[in-house]
Order: structure tokens, then sequence, then C-alpha cells
């Protein structure tokens, strides 16, 4: 018996590392970013990954004084917006234009996450956040 009592406490150990690895693998939106300052970033796509568990948006915005500022722009994952039939093409390519209406992160100022995406063509693809929860569901308007 006195053998077994290491390994069950082991085991048990082991699963409570494996819960608390997944909840933290999913986070909250509203922790990471900052609801209460919208921000429009009128940009141009450098860059578009759609890799699990999110997408991004990688762009660069022009500063006032000319100076260029580069921004990652995370959206919800490559599932979300298949269902809303949103496809690769439809998000854009390196050098198109593009408006994202963003919440900014609160630690670090150069990333964001979109909420409504404009392209120049004028097709709009939507998220709709739930802030209670903090998710965000993608779905197209135009």
């Amino acid at each position: 018996m006195r053998q077994k009592l290491p390994l069950v406490i082991l085991v048990a150990a082991m699963g409570l590392l494996q819960t608390a690895s997944s909840a933290l693998a999913h986070h909250s939106v509203l922790a990471e970013y900052d609801s209460k300052n919208p921000v429009t970033l009128h940009a141009v796509i450098t860059r578009v990954l759609w890799i699990n568990p999110h997408t991004f948006w990688y762009v660069d915005t022009k500063n006032a004084d000319g100076s260029i500022k580069h921004w990652q722009v995370e959206g919800p994952s490559p599932a979300e917006w298949r269902n809303a039939k949103v496809t690769r093409d439809l998000a854009g390519k390196p050098g198109d234009n593009i408006t994202i209406d963003v919440i900014v992160g609160k630690t670090m100022p150069d990333r964001a996450l979109g909420h409504k995406f404009t392209f120049p063509d004028g097709h709009v693809i939507q998220l709709k956040m739930n802030e209670r929860e903090g998710t965000t569901v993608a779905t197209p308007v135009k």
C-alpha cells in the first residue's frame, strides 16, 4: 500500500495540471483587451495568418508624424470564420487596404482584437462580442 500511495498522488497531480493548463489555454478577451477604448485602424495588410486557435492580421498604420506603426490584430479561430462563410480570400491579403475597428491590448499597445473588418470592395466582417463571457463570434455583414 505504501508504494501505491505516491503513484496515486502523482496521477492526481497530473490530472490537476492537465485541467489547469486547459483552462488557461482559452483566455478571456476582456482580460487581455481594453473594451472601453475602441480604436479604428486605417491600415495596409502585411500578413494574414490562419492558425488555430486564432487568426491574425499584421497591419501597418501611419502615425501623425509619418512614421509607421506595426500592429498584430487578433481574430477568432479559423473554424469560426469558416462557420460564418468567411474564406481566406475574403479576409484580405498583403498589400490590401483595410479599416479595422479594434480594442487595444491592455499590456501590449501594438496588439489588438479586431471586431469589425472593412475592405476596399465594401465587404464587412463583423465580430459579435459577448462581454460577459469574453468570447466572439464571426458574422459576415455584406
